[in-house]
């Protein structure tokens, strides 16, 4: 039976400069589950990615094997900029299993319930089936954890009030400036962060912002659906001081705002000028914290926000965790049911050799005193067939059911082993 490993890092145990490093590409995320799934100790690899994680979820029958070589692919990816070593955490087993529920859930967001770290859970997954790169054993977990996260939303009430990132951004927004209706506003990225930034300034009464993105009509598209203005970045130089907030969620590997390109239109303002980078890898330069008239937040500031309905929401995380306690009660009795199959397997074949060597000697036998018709074989064969189905099927389904009690009762004493001997198989 593989074993379940994670190995990664994120909001809680590295900061942004770290995390950025590990900030992959879609090109980049295949190719690292290519060489991952390479290694003969490796059945299966998911690689989660987002601006508050790196994860790396893999199966293997080589635990130790298997971390090393995900801990050394981090590390070469980082370059030699930061040891990352103790930025990560690894998890096995029943604690990767949970840590991945949690994550499905939103209880392990910077800002609990936080509503899209579900759909980036699904496309990790996707991306991982859609290119043979799960087992049967990832694609359970990965099939359980979407459950997990669907349920926390469909039974709790994690996700009414939660708050997104986005939405944490326009708060602060408003807290630094409290007239933020009379400010002029810049979105920049019109993804699904960018939308997320856009509805949030529009229920606080800002008026008319602009959208800016790499695609000019994907920013004119959504200015038009909601009264904005749309801004191609190739404008951006000559225009970025007119903007008293700027945020910024692009997926751009390199900075969108930098201090040699946009410093000297920057030092034309008179008045403060606030930016929020809410990208990982960043957006913008925070070489341009040096300029006076600049005020910039990243995502990690995020987090010290005194958000609205907070107690709310963690008494809302006890219903979640219930439901992670129940789905991986579910899931344990799965995963010792299949731990079952290749004894119940091993077992069938050994009964199966026992049946057809016995058979052929019986058939010498009676061939030495009378000539079997090719019927009279098909009976004999038959029989020891059917014998040989009624022995096993009560120890069969025995076997299934016992392996799968210890599952659930997390006993020390190890069916498997036990029946492997009383049965002399090798697995």
């Amino acid at each position: 039976m593989p074993k379940i490993v994670n190995l990664g890092l994120n909001h809680e145990t590295a900061p942004i400069e770290v995390r950025e490093l590990l900030a992959f590409t879609e090109k980049n995320k295949i190719k690292i589950l290519k060489e991952l799934r390479s290694a003969p100790f490796i059945k299966g690899a998911v690689i989660i990615n987002t601006c508050n994680r790196s994860e790396i979820y893999l199966s293997t029958g080589k635990k130790t094997e298997a971390k090393k070589l995900a801990s050394n692919i981090f590390q070469r990816e980082a370059g030699q900029k930061v040891e990352l070593a103790s930025f990560l955490y690894s998890y096995e087993d029943s604690r990767a299993i949970i840590h991945l529920f949690k994550v499905a859930a939103g209880l392990n967001s910077m800002i609990k319930g936080e509503p899209q770290v579900l759909g980036q859970v699904r496309t990790a997954y996707e991306r991982a089936r859609n290119n043979d790169f799960c087992d049967t054993y990832l694609h359970e977990v990965f099939a359980r954890a979407l459950k997990v996260g669907k349920r926390a939303r469909a039974e709790t009430k994690i996700c009414n009030k939660a708050a997104s990132v986005g939405y944490a951004a326009v708060k602060l927004a408003e807290d630094i400036l409290p007239q933020i209706k009379e400010c002029s506003t810049l979105i920049i990225g019109a993804g699904e962060m960018g939308k997320v930034v856009l509805k949030n300034l529009l229920e606080r009464g800002a008026a008319s912002p602009t959208i800016a993105n790499r695609s000019r009509d994907k920013s004119r598209a959504l200015a038009e659906k909601y009264q904005g203005k749309a801004l191609s970045l190739k404008e951006l130089p000559q225009r970025i001081k007119e903007f008293d907030v700027i945020i910024s969620s692009t997926s751009a590997p390199h900075p969108i705002i930098y201090k040699e390109k946009h410093e000297e239109n920057l030092s034309l303002r008179t008045s403060p000028q606030l930016f929020i980078d809410l990208a990982v890898p960043r957006d913008i330069d925070p070489e341009l914290k040096r300029l006076s008239t600049v005020n910039l937040y990243v995502v990690d500031d995020l987090e010290k926000i005194v958000l609205e309905n907070l107690e709310e929401r963690e008494e809302e995380a006890a219903a979640v965790e219930e439901i992670i306690a129940t789905e991986y009660k579910d899931f344990k009795t799965w995963w010792e049911k299949r731990k079952a199959v290749p004894l119940i397997k091993a077992l069938q074949n050994k009964a199966e050799n026992i049946r057809q060597s016995e058979l052929e000697r019986a058939f010498n036998k009676l061939s030495a005193r009378s000539d079997l018709s090719s019927e009279e074989q098909e009976i004999i064969s038959d029989f020891s067939r059917r014998l040989m189905q009624q022995l096993l099927h009560n120890p069969l389904v025995n076997m299934k059911k016992i392996i799968a009690e210890n599952g659930e009762q997390d006993r020390d004493r190890d069916e498997f082993e036990l029946f492997s001997q009383l049965f002399d198989l090798s697995i």
